[in-house]
């Protein structure tokens, strides 16, 4: 599957099921600005995975919705114009985050969020 993401576009996975401990692997080529990988994604909060080109990677947590936290950050940024190879992995109540095979971060929540699908959301002025 591939999707083009300019401005502030989302793709969004909805499943009946309940999506609990999976792993994501994806390749990206950011051409400017960044997205967010929103994993956990449910009608009570989501994690949003941040990756940029012009600025750190992030950890955000929204739980419930409207109220976000920054709970991780890493100043890896991703160079623009060439391919990315990215693995984000959820396993009860840990993330951790690899760009091209280096863990960036690894977080683990004291009261996580345990089930949710997934979303890509670039953002206004990024060309993904």
């Amino acid at each position: 599957m591939v999707l083009t993401g300019s401005d502030s576009s989302c793709a969004d996975h909805v499943s009946a099921d309940t999506w609990t401990d999976y792993t994501i692997r994806l390749r990206v080529k950011v051409t400017v600005g960044g997205f967010n990988v929103n994993v956990r994604k449910s009608s009570v909060g989501r994690y949003a995975i941040t990756l940029q080109a012009d600025a750190e990677s992030l950890i955000f947590r929204e739980f419930p919705w409207g109220n976000t936290a920054e709970v991780d950050f890493s100043p890896t940024t991703l160079s623009t114009g060439g391919w990315h190879e990215i693995e984000i992995a959820l396993l009860g109540p840990q993330i951790t985050v690899k760009i091209d095979g280096t863990l960036i971060m690894d977080y683990t929540d004291g009261v996580p969020l345990t089930y949710g699908d997934i979303a890509f959301e670039s953002f206004l002025g990024a060309t993904v």
